[in-house]
């Protein structure tokens, strides 16, 4: 009797332990996989590097951020984790038939309410990926949403040099590629302008620094940044690349001399032919 009942007590412990490790391993899978995959085979996808986001992944696959974000199930506040394959783009779904008898009463009464609410603000297009991906094919969430797609919209990316710290003799100029660069498109007609920040370094003598489109020197010359002997500054711009997808840097001092220089970019400005979504204030 007495070896049958701790035989009963160890059955009893396992099961309670079995229990408890199934229900520990759903939460953990549910912590690694943060997103929900978007209806249709993937047809393209791309490995999440370390740093990206929505938009950088939109910007460097040349995607409409309403499709990438469709093509995955997510939002803008969907966590992206490096190493991770997303999806650029998903196919037909062959059982589209049967969506509408098992998800029309649910899925199609609540996007009524809540698209005045999520199409309203329109810096953010993640209403046309939560409200039309499970019956628009990918192809048409490219369209405009809410005046975006106009131009003027404002696309960061990872900042990244595209000048080097470099050496430059003071009362002279130098000019910088910007087109196809750090996460800016390569054609002229989708940048209207790009953030760019500037930094000077150990001058031999005050001075000040503009940039103007290269090719095109503005009739009277403003500074965007002014530096002092020896003591380092730095300031952002915005800059227009010329018709060689360059901008000019001058470089002016108090007298002859020398300060390094270097320039970052810190994201762009789409024109309204430009194919990717960035974000506007209204």
């Amino acid at each position: 009797m007495r070896a049958g009942h701790r035989l009963r007590i160890a059955v009893a412990v396992g099961a309670l332990v079995a229990s408890a490790i199934a229900v520990a391993v759903p939460a953990s899978a549910q912590r690694v996989q943060p997103m929900s995959p978007g209806s249709g085979p993937c047809l393209s996808s791309t490995v999440v590097q370390r740093g990206d986001g929505w938009y950088v992944i939109a910007s460097r696959t040349k995607t409409p951020i309403a499709q990438l974000l469709a093509a995955n199930g997510a939002t803008l506040a969907t966590p992206l984790y490096a190493g991770r394959t997303v999806c650029l783009q998903r196919g037909a779904v062959t059982t589209t038939t049967a969506a509408p008898t098992t998800t029309a009463p649910t899925t199609t009464a609540p996007a009524t309410t809540t698209a005045p609410t999520t199409t309203a603000p329109v810096t953010t297009t993640t209403d046309s990926t939560s409200t039309t991906s499970t019956t628009v094919p990918p192809s048409t969430t490219v369209a405009p949403v809410g005046g975006l797609g106009a131009g003027g919209e404002y696309v960061p990316v990872a900042p990244a040099t595209i000048a080097a710290r470099a050496s430059r003799r003071l009362n002279t100029s130098f000019d910088v590629d910007l087109l196809g660069r750090a996460g800016v498109p390569g054609q002229a007609s989708d940048v209207l302008a790009v953030m760019v920040a500037v930094t000077v370094s150990a001058p031999t003598s005050s001075g000040w620094l503009g940039v103007h489109p290269a090719g095109s020197p503005p009739a009277q010359q403003t500074s965007v940044l002014n530096f002092s002997a020896s003591r380092s500054a730095t300031s952002m711009a915005l800059v227009r690349p010329g018709a060689t997808g360059r901008f000019t840097v001058r470089l002016v001092g108090a007298s002859a001399g020398s300060a390094q220089v270097s320039v970052d970019v810190l994201g762009w400005i789409a024109t309204s032919t430009s194919p990717v979504r960035g974000g506007r204030l209204q």
